[in-house]
């Protein structure tokens, strides 16, 4: 359970980067990958 809700913290948080990103229209991917 704990894994599951660890998962999906990290969708959530990878989907807000790429939204951000997106916005933005900056190119520099680097600052979206936290993992």
């Amino acid at each position: 359970m704990y894994n599951q809700n660890k998962c999906i913290i990290i969708q959530i948080v990878y989907i807000i980067c790429i939204y951000r990103y997106v916005k933005s229209n900056n190119l520099n991917l680097n600052k979206c990958i936290i993992i």
